[in-house]
């Protein structure tokens, strides 16, 4: 174990060395610490995470100093791809945060879905869970989760606390409001189940002419 520590401390003090020599003229260079088998870099001493990285970064151009890690991938070929893996415990399960290449895939399946994209993926677990909880003390509002897509990231969906979803709205409603926009289903024997008084269910199509028709169905 000591010598493994000191092969640590060992490259940290050739790290420090290096980043010393590349940079300018004048500029001071950021030292990393390791402190009980934890490693910050820009805080002294170590914090409680296993790796810290403090900076107080403000410029985007022409590089932009608050991306803090980078992992790049310069493969070109169908299997250019890279990911930061997290996993725990021992069943295999694992969280995966990736980006593609644009000539990933070695099937036309894969190039059309994960090519020149990025990911999140769960494999091997129960599943994925994405939450959003309010601050604890009250100083912010609350509001959900949202998904923001297109040219100039508009939002396009938001979850609201109490579990309404919006599409077009930031402020639905009902469990399920649409803004602006339709509702198509394609399939005329699909429609809408309804649950009446008594619990019965009934599914509400359109025929032909444009009248409703109501057929009664087992309940989901």
């Amino acid at each position: 174990m000591k010598k493994i520590i000191a092969t640590i401390i060992l490259n940290l003090s050739v790290f420090h060395l290096i980043i010393s020599q590349s940079l300018p003229s004048g500029t001071t260079a950021v030292k990393p610490y390791l402190t009980s088998n934890k490693v910050s870099i820009g805080s002294n001493p170590a914090t409680l995470n296993k790796l810290y990285i403090e900076d107080n970064s403000t410029n985007t151009y022409p590089v932009d100093e608050r991306d803090f890690i980078k992992l790049n991938n310069t493969d070109v070929t169908t299997n250019s791809a890279v990911t930061h893996v997290m996993t725990a415990g021992t069943s295999g399960a694992r969280l995966e945060l990736g980006i593609f290449g644009s000539n990933y895939g070695n099937s036309s399946y894969l190039n059309s879905t994960f090519a020149n994209r990025g990911t999140l993926i769960a494999r091997g677990g129960s599943g994925l869970v994405i939450r959003s909880s309010p601050d604890a003390n009250g100083y912010y509002v609350f509001d959900g989760i949202t998904f923001q897509v297109g040219a100039n990231t508009p939002e396009r969906m938001r979850i609201t606390g109490d579990g309404n979803v919006g599409i077009g709205t930031t402020a639905p409603n009902a469990k399920l409001q649409v803004t602006n926009g339709d509702v198509y289903v394609e399939n005329p024997s699909r429609g809408i189940i309804l649950k009446s008084p008594n619990g019965t269910c009934w599914r509400v199509t359109i025929d032909d002419t444009g009248n409703f028709v109501r057929n009664q169905i087992t309940c989901p």
